[in-house]
Formats: structure tokens, C-alpha cells, sequence
């Protein structure tokens, strides 16, 4: 029984030695890091969502312009219709964010030539600077740290002609 005691103060303390050296890190409270970045971007949490609660359409197929009823929202019924995608990143405050997507029209729609598309005028997204934070993941008291950081996110889509390199 002397072996088997050793035996378990020694898992003990080598266990307690692991939680002294390695202390759980939980994650900011939700205002913590919504002041933070409040600092930097007082509207930046406006393209943040709950993930899961956008899907992307059945179909990205370019839309013919005439097609489109005039119901649609304004992301439909443009020459250069787009969709929202969640961009997620677990690292990241926000963790979800909405970003646009355009739908697979290489030239944008018009109803001016006979195959519905312009010949010379392309579909782009426009992408936006945006302030958001990134987890460190080093521990300071037990709470994981964030830095701001620049990002571009698509914003929507717009007509345009290409540009020359």
C-alpha cells in the first residue's frame, strides 16, 4: 500500500503543478470586447451576425435583369446582383460576419444587348476596411487577449470596367 500512496501523491501533485502552469483562459465577457472595439469602429458590429442564420440562395446562376420582380431586394435586382455569406472565424470579434458574394454574372446585366450582358463592363465587389479583433490567445488573469486589426470584407458588387494591370 506505501507504493500505491507515493504513487497517488505523486499524481497529485503533478497535477496541481499542471494547473498552476497552465491556468484555464476563459474569454472576455461580451461588453469587454464590444467596448474595445467600439473604440476603433463604433459600426462595426452591424455586419456581425449569429452564425447559421443566413444560407446562401439555391442557385447563384446570373439572373436575367427582366426577371427579377421588383419585390426583390435591392442585392437582386442591380447589373450586378450579390448575395451575403457569413465569413467566420472562431480568432476573431465578431466571430461572424456578413460579406458579399456575387452571383456568377461575369458581365454585368444589361438589357441593352441581345444576350442580356454587357460586352465590356465587368461584375466586382467593392470591399470595405472594417475594424475587428483578434484573440492573441495569450492569457492575462486568466482571460484571453485581443488586438485590433484592419480587414477588408466585400460589401456588395458593382458594375464596372476592368482594369487595365
Amino acid at each position: 500500500m506505501g507504493f500505491l500512496n507515493i504513487l497517488r501523491c505523486t499524481v497529485v501533485l503533478l497535477c496541481s503543478w499542471c494547473v498552476i502552469a497552465n491556468p484555464v483562459c476563459q474569454e472576455p465577457a461580451d461588453s469587454v470586447l464590444r467596448q474595445m472595439l467600439n473604440e476603433y469602429s463604433p459600426n462595426a458590429l452591424d455586419y456581425s451576425v449569429t452564425s447559421g442564420s443566413y444560407s446562401p440562395p439555391t442557385t447563384t446562376d446570373c439572373p436575367a435583369l427582366n426577371l427579377v420582380p421588383a419585390s426583390a431586394p435591392q442585392s437582386e435586382g442591380t447589373t450586378c446582383p450579390w448575395y451575403n455569406i457569413e465569413n467566420t472565424s472562431v480568432a476573431r470579434y465578431p466571430t461572424t460576419l456578413l460579406e458579399a458574394q456575387c452571383y456568377d454574372c461575369t458581365n454585368c446585366i444589361s438589357d441593352m444587348f441581345s444576350d442580356g450582358k454587357h460586352p465590356v463592363y465587368r461584375c466586382e465587389r467593392v470591399m470595405r476596411r472594417m475594424w475587428v479583433l483578434h484573440k492573441t490567445y495569450e492569457c492575462n488573469n486568466g482571460t484571453y487577449e485581443y488586438s485590433p486589426a484592419e480587414i477588408y470584407l466585400a460589401q456588395n458588387c458593382v458594375c464596372g470596367r476592368n482594369r487595365s494591370a
